[in-house]
């Protein structure tokens, strides 16, 4: 009888540690702040880098036109 009492506080006890452990959120909200704010700081990087991306196609091809008209010169 006491075998059957200890094997039903185990049961007990293991069901309810496994629902603790299910139901505790492990994110905190530094963390979602911290995760927000890498988005956003990412959104910027790629905004900045199609920014730049355009302004060197512009640039290159400035170069390719003053290239065409310095050989037509010579």
């Amino acid at each position: 009888m006491k075998l059957l009492k200890l094997y039903s506080y185990m049961v007990i006890l293991a069901t309810m540690g496994i629902i603790t452990s299910c139901t505790s959120s492990s994110t905190t909200n530094e963390d979602k702040q911290e995760v927000s704010s890498m988005d956003s700081v990412s959104n910027e990087l790629e905004k900045t880098n199609k920014e730049l991306e355009e302004e060197a196609k512009k640039v290159e091809a400035s170069l390719e036109k003053v290239d065409k008209e310095f050989n037509e010169s010579k």
